[in-house]
């Protein structure tokens, strides 16, 4: 299996992550531990005035597992904040986003910008993942 991953991303995020702000991408669900680090190529959508296209990427070097009821715990109220603000979002975001379910931080690092976007057709693509995929 590949470490590579293509994920699909909002401007506003991959900004944040190319950035350096944003160290912790939020997830429903994870690669597998054994392939860490993982090369994460960001796929900018067009929704909010992305690219469409891979604007740079980063490393994965790990994922946290928060489980919903850990997120729902008074510690979560203090650790949360520093979490939510690792992940450029409101402690409230992260809740609705987790939605009752377990949520994975993924641990982003080393980000890159490309000088020019990368149509997925460089990569034999035709559409983007709906989520994030392996390569």
């Amino acid at each position: 299996m590949s470490n590579i991953i293509i994920l699909s991303i909002h401007k506003q995020h991959s900004d944040n992550i190319l950035a350096g702000k944003k160290i912790y991408e939020f997830r429903k669900n994870k690669p597998k531990k054994e392939n860490l680090p993982y090369l994460v190529l960001l796929y900018e959508t067009q929704n909010g005035g992305g690219a469409g296209a891979i604007v740079g990427a980063c490393k994965m070097s790990n994922t946290i597992t928060f489980t919903a009821c850990e997120l729902e715990t008074p510690v979560m109220d203090i650790w949360g904040e520093t979490l939510a603000d690792g992940a450029c979002l409101k402690p409230e975001e992260l809740k609705q986003y987790a939605n009752g379910k377990d949520v994975y931080a993924w641990c982003v690092s080393n980000p890159i910008r490309f000088k020019e976007p990368l149509p997925l057709s460089r990569l034999d693509l035709t559409r983007a993942p709906m989520s994030w995929h392996y390569l």
